[in-house]
């Protein structure tokens, strides 16, 4: 491997790092009020759901019923149980088995 790829790879990593570990570093400390940390907690899944639910209506054009039944498996499964990977697996098999199947 070049030396300039490597020095770059390694700039790229640090100047994504920093950002990340500067604030944590210098506000370790402080406490953020309780309703900015529920929304803090709530967004990864709504960015999670933003990404997906266009992709899974678009994404398969020749057959949408099988997005549309693995994104229903997916929001019944988060509503008896809570979380991100059971949900996420259940909507990977029904998706699936909807585009083998139809």
């Amino acid at each position: 491997m070049r030396w300039e790829i490597l020095l770059l790879m390694l700039v790229t990593a640090g100047g994504t790092y920093l950002p990340r570990a500067l604030p944590q570093i210098f506000h370790s400390s402080r406490t953020l009020h309780p309703r900015l940390v529920t929304f803090l907690e709530y967004l990864p899944t709504a960015a999670l759901g933003a990404l997906i639910l266009p992709g899974t209506l678009l994404d398969f054009s020749h057959n949408p019923w099988a997005g549309i039944a693995g994104l229903g498996a997916a929001g019944l499964v988060a509503w008896i149980r809570p979380g991100l990977i059971l949900p996420t697996v259940c909507a990977i098999a029904v998706t699936y088995g909807g585009l083998v199947l139809w």
